[in-house]
C-alpha cells in the first residue's frame, strides 16, 4: 500500500517576516519551520532574496506534498537562499537538498545531517536577463527554490522517515520590465526584376524599447558577409528565383527577420529551348513534345514536336514542357529546369534504353501501368541514378542536391556517391548531396559507448523494420572530445538484418550515432580486452531526455559504476549526476560539461569516493537538449571485468496520488549450473513509499516465490531471487506506484 510520509508533528506553525531591502531590489522573507521540534529536526530557518514572493500556502504531510509552497516572481540581481537546520537527538541521517533554479541555470547544494548536528547553508544564483530566449527556457525548465529535507528518525514512526519541502515556484517579472522584441519589414524595387539591372532592398524596423538594432543578410540562404545596413544592393542579379533574408537583432536576444522572393527574368531570351536533337541511322525518334504550358496557358504549333538522341529541354520562369515517349511516359520538366535524353539501342536485343539527364530544376515523371514493352527508361542526376518501374515520382536536382519524391510504386535510386541502391516507395522520398557523406535520414538512434582500447571491440545488429523498403543506415562515430572518427554506410534488404563491426581506429573510445531512412531495430555489442565471449550489450537509444534515471548502482570494494553518457548535439552540454540511496538520501550531485558530439566516462567510485553502497540510484539531468546514457558494472575485485549495463530510462516524474497498479515484465530468470538472478527496483515517487509483490513463475506458470518489499520515498531497493525449486522461468512485478 502506497503510504505518505510519517512525521510526527505536534503543530505547524509558520513566522514569516517581511521587510523592504534597500533601493529597487526585491522583498525578502524570512521563515522558520516547522513552529515546533518535530521528530528529528528542530528548525530549518531561512530567508529567500531576490523574488517577491507573492503568496504562501502550508500544506500539512497528509497531503502527501507536506511543508510551505510561495508563489512569486523573479526580480534582478541574485536569487538566494540561506539559513540554519538544526537536528533533534533522535535524528539517525537527514539530507538536506537545496536546489535553485531559473531556466536553465541551476544550482545544487547538498547536506548530510547527523544526531544533534546544525548545519549553516548560503546558495545563491545570478538572475539572467529576461529576454525571450530565457522567458521561453522558464517556461520549459521551470523557476524556483526548493529545500527538501529527507530524513531517518529513531525510532521511526511507521517504520518511515519522512520528507519536507519549503518550496518557492517563481514567474517572470511584469512585461513592462521585459524586453521586446523588434520588428521588421522587407521591400525590394523594381517589382520585376531583370537580369542585367540592380535591385534595391530596403528593410524597415522597429524597436519599442528604443534599442540599437543590428543587421544581417542572407541571398538563397548564404550569409552575407560584411553587409549590415539598413539597405542592400543587388547589382548583377541572375536569372531565376531568389529568396533575400533581413535578420534584426537588439543584442538583448529579441530579433525579428523578413523575407523576400522575387523572380529574375531575361526579357531578351526566349522563355524555353527546345532542341529536337539529331537522328539516330534509322530515324527513330523516342519521343515528342506534348505541351509547351507559359503562365498557365498552352502554346499552340508546338505539340508533337519530334525528339531525338541528344535532345534538350530548357525552361524559363513560368513555363512548363510536357514531353512523351513513344511508349507512353510522361515527363513534365518544370520551370527554371534542364532536361537532357540520350538514348541507346542495344544491338543484342530490340531494348530501347531512354536515359533522361536532370542537369538542374525539378522533374515530375510517370511510367503507365501494366507496360510490358522492352524499353528502359532512368532519370540521372549528378547524384543519383533513379531506375523507373510503373510509378509517379519527381526528382530535383538544385544546388547539387538531388531529391527523390515517390507518388505511386517504387522506384530504384542509386547513388553515384556510395553506389548504395535503396527501393523508395510510395509516400517516401530520398536526398542525396554531398555533405560529407551523410545518409540524412529521418531516424537517428544513439550508442552512448564505443571502445577499441586495450584490445576491445565494437559491434552492431541491425534489423531493418520496413517490409516494404531497404533501408540505407550510416553509423558515424565519434571520440570523447566530438571529433568524428568513421563513417560506415550500410543497406538492409527490405525486413532483413546486418551485423557489423565497427572500426574507429585503434584504442579510442566514444559513442556512436546510427542514421537511417528507415526504422531499426538494434543492439551494439562491446566485447572487452579481446574476448569473444566477454561482452556488455547496449540497446539503442531512439529518444533523448534531458532527466534520467540509472536505476541501480553497485559500489563498494568489489563493484564499480561507470556512467557511460554521450551528447549528439552541435553544443555544448552541461549535465549533473546525483546519487541517490535505497532511502531516497541525496549523497552529491556532480556536475561535467559535455563538448559539441562529445562524451564521457565517469567511475562512480572516483565522483562519489566516501560513499559504500551496493543499492542506489542515479539522476542524470542535462542543461541544453537531451542526452543518453548507459552504465556498466565493473568487477574491480577480479579483474575490471564488465559483465552486465542497463541503460538509462527516462525519469517517471512520480507525484501520483491515486492508487493505480503498474505491471511489469521480465521474461527470463535462472538458477542453472551456478546462475543467479537480481531485480533493482526504484521509486520516483518524492511523497510515497510504494510495496511492489514480485511473483516468480517456473516455465510451466506455476508460482514458486511470491515476496513483497518497501521501496521508500525516492528510494531504491535489490533482491536475489532463489526459488525453491525452478532452475528457470519468468518473472511478474505489481506495484502500487511506478
Amino acid at each position: 500500500m502506497k503510504q505518505i510520509s510519517s512525521l510526527c508533528i505536534t503543530s505547524l506553525t509558520l513566522f514569516i517576516l517581511f521587510f523592504c531591502l534597500t533601493g529597487s531590489q526585491a522583498l525578502a522573507v524570512t521563515g522558520i519551520f516547522p513552529a515546533q521540534p518535530a521528530q528529528g529536526i528542530k528548525s530549518v530557518s531561512y530567508t529567500i532574496s531576490g523574488t517577491d514572493l507573492i503568496s504562501q500556502e502550508e500544506k500539512s504531510r497528509d497531503s502527501g506534498n507536506w511543508g510551505i509552497y510561495y508563489e512569486g516572481r523573479l526580480s534582478s540581481g541574485t536569487l538566494r537562499v540561506q539559513g540554519t537546520i538544526s537536528a533533534n537527538d533522535d535524528l539517525d541521517s537527514a539530507s538536506v537538498n537545496i536546489r535553485l533554479q531559473v531556466g536553465k541555470p541551476r544550482t545544487y547544494s547538498v547536506l548530510n545531517l547527523g544526531r544533534n548536528e546544525q548545519e549553516n547553508f548560503d546558495v545563491s544564483l545570478p538572475i539572467p536577463a529576461m529576454t525571450p530566449e530565457v522567458l521561453s527556457d522558464i517556461e520549459r525548465y521551470g523557476a524556483f527554490i526548493e529545500i527538501r529535507v529527507s530524513m531517518y528518525c529513531s525510532p521511526p514512526i511507521i517504520g518511515l522517515g519522512g520528507v519536507f519541502i519549503i518550496r518557492a515556484d517563481l514567474t517572470a517579472a511584469s512585461t513592462d520590465s521585459q524586453n521586446h522584441a523588434p520588428t521588421v519589414s522587407l521591400n525590394f524595387s523594381p517589382a520585376q526584376p531583370v537580369v542585367g539591372s540592380p535591385i534595391n532592398f530596403t528593410a524597415t524596423a522597429a524597436d519599442a524599447d528604443g534599442d540599437t538594432l543590428s543587421y544581417k543578410w542572407y541571398l538563397d540562404g548564404a550569409l552575407q558577409s560584411g553587409v549590415t545596413t539598413t539597405t542592400v544592393k543587388w547589382s548583377q542579379p541572375s536569372v531565376g528565383v531568389h529568396a533575400l533574408k533581413v535578420v534584426v537583432s537588439d543584442g538583448k536576444g529579441g530579433e525579428a527577420e523578413d523575407t523576400a522572393s522575387f523572380t529574375v527574368t531575361n526579357p531578351g531570351a526566349e522563355p524555353y529551348v527546345i532542341a529536337p536533337g539529331y537522328q539516330d541511322g534509322e530515324g527513330e525518334a523516342w519521343g515528342f513534345v506534348d505541351k509547351v504550358i507559359i503562365n498557365g496557358q498552352e502554346v499552340a504549333g508546338i505539340t508533337q514536336t519530334r525528339l531525338y538522341t541528344g535532345s534538350r529541354v530548357k525552361t524559363g520562369p513560368g513555363v512548363e514542357i510536357v514531353l512523351r515517349t513513344a511508349f507512353g511516359a510522361v515527363t513534365r520538366v518544370k520551370e527554371n529546369s534542364t532536361y537532357e535524353v540520350e538514348v541507346r539501342k542495344l544491338a543484342t536485343t530490340a531494348t530501347i534504353d531512354v536515359v533522361g539527364r536532370l542537369k538542374d530544376g525539378v522533374g515530375e515523371f510517370y511510367w503507365p501501368k501494366g507496360h510490358a514493352g522492352a524499353e528502359k527508361f532512368r532519370v540521372d542526376t549528378s547524384r543519383v541514378v533513379v531506375g523507373i518501374k510503373g510509378t509517379t515520382f519527381t526528382v530535383s536536382q538544385i544546388n547539387d542536391v538531388s531529391t527523390v519524391s515517390v507518388q505511386e510504386g517504387v522506384v530504384q535510386v542509386t547513388n553515384l556517391d556510395t553506389g548504395v541502391v535503396t527501393q523508395v516507395g510510395a509516400g517516401s522520398s530520398l536526398t542525396a548531396a554531398d555533405e560529407g557523406g551523410y545518409v540524412n535520414g529521418a531516424y537517428n538512434y544513439y550508442v552512448p559507448y564505443y571502445s577499441s582500447i586495450n584490445g576491445n571491440w565494437t559491434g552492431l545488429g541491425l534489423a531493418n523494420d520496413n517490409s516494404a523498403a531497404n533501408a540505407l543506415v550510416q553509423v558515424s562515430v565519434y571520440d570523447r572530445s566530438g571529433r568524428s572518427l568513421a563513417i560506415e554506410k550500410k543497406l538492409i534488404a527490405v525486413g532483413g538484418q546486418e551485423s557489423l563491426p565497427v572500426a574507429g581506429g585503434e584504442n579510442a573510445s566514444g559513442w556512436m550515432l546510427v542514421n537511417a531512412h528507415q526504422p531499426l531495430s538494434g543492439l551494439a555489442f562491446i566485447g572487452f580486452n579481446g574476448s569473444k565471449t566477454l561482452m556488455a550489450d547496449i540497446p539503442f537509444v531512439a529518444d533523448l531526455a534531458t532527466n534520467l534515471v540509472i536505476p541501480h548502482v553497485a559500489q563498494d570494494g568489489t563493484w564499480d559504476t561507470s556512467i557511460l553518457l554521450c551528447n549528439p548535439h552541435n553544443y555544448k552540454n552541461k549535465v549533473y549526476f546525483e546519487l541517490v540511496d535505497q532511502s531516497g538520501f541525496s549523497q552529491g550531485i556532480e556536475s561535467f560539461e559535455l563538448p559539441a558530439l562529445g562524451s564521457g566516462e565517469y567511475p562512480l567510485a572516483s565522483l562519489f569516493a566516501s560513499a559504500s553502497r551496493k543499492n542506489g540510484k542515479i539522476l542524470i539531468t542535462s542543461d541544453d537538449g537531451g542526452v543518453a546514457a548507459f552504465a556498466l558494472y565493473s568487477d574491480v575485485k577480479n579483474g575490471g571485468n564488465y559483465y552486465a549495463g542497463i541503460n538509462a530510462v527516462a525519469e517517471d516524474p512520480g507525484f501520483r496520488f491515486s492508487a493505480p497498479t503498474f505491471s511489469y515484465y521480465l521474461p527470463y530468470f535462472s538458477t542453472e549450473n551456478g546462475d543467479w538472478t537480481g531485480l533493482a527496483l526504484a521509486n520516483p515517487d518524492m511523497f510515497g513509499s510504494v510495496e511492489p509483490q514480485i511473483t516468480v513463475y517456473n516455465e510451466t506458470g506455476t508460482v514458486q516465490t511470491e515476496i513483497t518489499v518497501l521501496i521508500e520515498i525516492w528510494g531504491q531497493n535489490s533482491l536475489s531471487l532463489t526459488p525453491p525449486t525452478a532452475s528457470w522461468g519468468w518473472i511478474k512485478v505489481d506495484s502500487d506506484g511506478p
